[in-house]
């Protein structure tokens, strides 16, 4: 789900970061030396502290993040809606960047899962239309749901779909009559009038607008103005083929098989990475979804860079339903 890297002289430097026994010698004001404690397991034990601090206050942020959508949202609610006639969001959309070229450089598969545009539609086409809302791709087309739409007051066109579903909020800001920028993401589409590939596969049948549980953007536990994570048979009611369907933008991309057992892919990041506090939206692989949601959790770009440098680069593929590394 990506935005660009910076250059890879910056990953060298972030994956070159001290490990916890060799950072800085933690400030005895702050966390205090033990009895009996030494050196390596003082700094070990702070910088643990320190990750949970940051976990904590993460959370406390995500949060916040829901609840501001959550009022934003009831706030257009009252609004009467965009009349299609001057709906400029309708028809179909594209991302703006290319899919990237395979490649051997182990970080490379970072940058492809780093475009925003991931987090709404994968490396799909979405069709916004004056009652409903899909998602073409390889499966074919997607139907989201249910979709209503309010007129921002500089321009923008926010998508409010049905109660329920995988997205709360769309919000969308335009820089051309032809191109927009999906609000808090680093994602930019193109409108486009190409018919969407096929597997030749009937269309998907009109979902009930109520997906799995709720979300502040993309699922409830992440918010599109912090990048979460996507798309599926996506709007369709929960089922398993549905929870699977959701899941099949990771397939073929990859993830980080890692000793401690904590496997993970990257969703989105809320910016460009070159600042290495870019806030990341993190998929759990090693877990399954709940709800038909995948579980996630965000952390900075640096951070993640630290995680996965002792991991085993590898393609991801979906089995029963869930995330799981190719064999």
């Amino acid at each position: 789900m990506r935005t660009r890297l910076g250059p890879l002289a910056i990953v060298a430097g972030l994956l070159m970061l001290p490990s916890p026994a060799l950072a800085q010698r933690p400030d005895p004001f702050t966390c205090p030396r033990e009895p009996l404690e030494s050196e390596n397991q003082w700094a070990d034990r702070c910088y643990q502290q320190d990750l949970k601090k940051d976990a904590d206050a993460r959370s406390r942020g995500m949060n916040q993040q829901i609840a501001a959508t959550d009022r934003q949202r009831r706030a257009l609610e009252k609004q009467p809606p965009l009349a299609a006639s001057r709906n400029r969001l309708l028809g179909r959309w594209q991302s703006s960047t290319s899919k990237p070229a395979p490649s051997s450089d182990p970080f490379a598969g970072i940058a492809a899962m780093l475009t925003g545009c991931g987090v709404l539609i994968g490396d799909g086409i979405v069709e916004f239309t004056p009652d409903r809302w899909a998602i073409h791709d390889s499966d074919g087309r997607n139907d989201m749901g249910a979709i209503s739409y309010r007129a921002g007051t500089n321009g923008e066109v926010y998508g409010l779909p049905a109660q329920g579903s995988i997205f709360n909020l769309l919000p969308f800001a335009f820089e051309t009559p032809d191109r927009i920028k999906l609000i808090g993401v680093v994602c930019t589409l193109v409108r486009t009038n190409a018919a969407p590939a096929t597997t030749g596969r009937a269309s998907a049948p009109p979902a009930s607008g109520r997906a799995t549980a709720g979300a502040a953007s993309p699922a409830r536990g992440s918010s599109v103005t912090s990048a979460a994570p996507a798309p599926g048979s996506r709007g369709a009611a929960p089922s398993a083929p549905a929870a699977n369907s959701r899941l099949e933008r990771f397939r073929g991309k990859m993830g980080y098989d890692c000793p401690d057992g904590v496997d993970v892919t990257v969703d989105s990041c809320d910016s460009e990475p070159d600042d290495a506090k870019s806030k990341c939206v993190i998929v759990r692989v090693d877990q399954p979804p709940k709800n038909g949601v995948e579980v996630t959790f965000t952390e900075t770009y640096a951070a993640l860079v630290k995680r996965i440098a002792s991991c085993k680069r590898r393609p991801l593929t979906v089995v029963d339903g869930k995330l799981d590394f190719a064999p």
